[in-house]
């Protein structure tokens, strides 16, 4: 019996999602598991700690952050950080 994928995940992890480029951010690495690795201005990454989402920030680089998602997660959470982002950068 194969392993069947929770809702809502047409590619495997949630994490690996690929969102329209948000100015101002990037990338570092190509998500390859649950980690998620880029770079975030100041005010966004304020602007999400404010708003309650957790993550490793600026222990690297300066604005640079980890995500990390699990199965738990679903693509509208991952929808929903990604237009948190979205709104910060404006």
């Amino acid at each position: 019996m194969a392993a069947q994928r929770p809702p809502g995940q047409r590619d495997g992890h949630p994490a690996r999602r690929r969102p329209q480029a948000i100015p101002g951010t990037g990338l570092l690495a190509v998500p390859q598991a649950n980690i998620l690795f880029c770079r975030l201005p100041q005010q966004v990454t304020e602007g999400l700690l404010a708003e309650g989402y957790a993550f490793y920030h600026d222990r690297w680089e300066p604005g640079t952050v980890r995500f990390v998602t699990s199965f738990s997660h679903s693509a509208q959470d991952i929808d929903g950080l990604i237009d948190a982002v979205r709104r910060h950068t404006l």
